[in-house]
C-alpha cells in the first residue's frame, strides 16, 4: 500500500489503513506488521504489509517497526535501481516504471531480471531483491503492451512483451546452456540466447509438454544450478499462459539451494 509518491504522507490515510487492519471483518492476527523480512513459518496463512506511507509510524503500535516492511527510501522511477537497509538485510530494488515507449521493452526486461542474479551483500548481510516487471506510460507503453507485447512477434510482426521474455530467460537459466534442444513427440524446439533481435520471440513452445517437464529433460546434475532469488511483481501474470512464468518462478526456489542457508537443511 502506498500514497501518491508526490504527496506528503497523510495521517488520515495511515489511520484508515490501520483501522481496516485491526477492526472486523479483518483482525490483527491475520497480518505480519513487523519491519523485517520474516521466515516462511512466521507468515504462513498471513498477509505481509509492505507500506510506503505512515511517515514516522504515528498511531501504529511500535511506530515504524509496526507498520509492516517500511522502506527507508524509494527514489521515483530510477532506471538503475537502488538499495535500502531492512535490519540485517540489504534490499536491492528495481522499480523503473516510466519507460518512454514500447521500444524500451527489451531494456526494461534486462534491468528487471538482472536484479534476480546473485550479488553478494557487503558485511555478510542477508540479501533480498525486489523487482517490478511492470511499466507504463501513456500512450506508447500501456501496461498490457509492456507485459504482453502485441502482434505476432514470432513472425517479426510485432513486439514481444516483458512476460514472454522473462519466461524464455528463466528457461535458459534453469534449463542449461544458451542453446538447448528440447524434444517432445518428435517435435524439435530450440531455446535461443538472449541476443535475439529486439521485439522478436525466437521460441515456440511445445504445448503438449509443461516447461517444468522440459527442464527435467535438459537438467544435468553435473552443471552448477543457478541461484535466482527475489520478489517479482508483474502485470498479467498468466499471459502468455502456455509459457508458465509463475511455475518457473516457483521452480527458482528449489534451484541453487545451499545447506544451512535460506532455511534449507539436507
Amino acid at each position: 500500500m502506498e500514497e501518491a509518491s508526490f504527496m506528503p504522507s497523510s495521517p488520515l490515510f495511515s489511520t484508515l489503513v490501520r483501522d481496516a487492519i485491526i477492526n472486523p471483518p479483518s483482525k490483527k492476527s491475520m497480518w505480519f506488521l513487523e519491519n523485517r523480512v520474516p521466515t516462511l513459518g512466521e507468515v504462513r496463512s498471513k498477509i505481509i504489509l509492505f507500506s510506503r506511507f505512515g511517515g514516522t509510524g504515528e498511531g501504529w503500535e511500535g511506530g515504524t517497526n509496526g507498520v509492516g516492511i517500511h522502506p527507508t527510501r524509494w527514489p521515483n522511477n530510477q532506471r538503475e535501481g537502488f538499495e535500502w537497509d531492512l535490519e540485517k538485510t540489504r534490499v536491492r530494488t528495481q522499480d523503473w516504471y516510466g519507460i518512454p515507449s514500447f521500444l524500451n521493452i527489451p531494456e526494461k526486461f534486462a534491468v528487471a531480471v538482472e536484479m534476480l542474479l546473485p550479488c553478494p551483500a557487503p558485511n555478510r548481510k542477508d540479501d533480498l531483491s525486489i523487482t517490478f516487471m511492470s511499466a507504463a506510460r501513456v500512450p506508447f507503453a500501456l501496461p498490457s503492451t509492456v507485459a504482453c507485447g502485441f502482434g505476432w512477434s514470432a513472425l517479426n510482426l510485432g513486439v514481444e512483451g516483458v512476460n514472454s521474455r522473462v519466461g524464455r530467460w528463466l528457461l535458459e537459466q534453469l534449463g542449461g546452456d544458451d542453446d538447448q534442444d528440447i524434444a517432445s513427440d518428435g517435435l524439435q524446439q530450440t531455446i535461443k540466447p538472449l541476443e535475439n533481435k529486439p521485439g522478436c520471440s525466437q521460441v515456440t513452445l511445445v504445448k503438449s509438454m509443461s516447461n517444468l517437464e522440459k527442464l527435467a529433460i535438459v537438467d544435468d546434475d553435473s552443471r552448477k544450478e543457478p541461484r535466482l532469488r527475489g520478489w517479482v511483481l508483474m502485470d498479467f501474470l498468466l499471459n502468455p499462459y502456455e509459457l508458465g512464468v509463475v511455475p518457473l518462478l516457483i521452480e527458482c526456489n528449489w534451484r541453487g539451494r545451499v545447506d544451512g542457508e535460506e532455511g534449507w537443511r539436507s
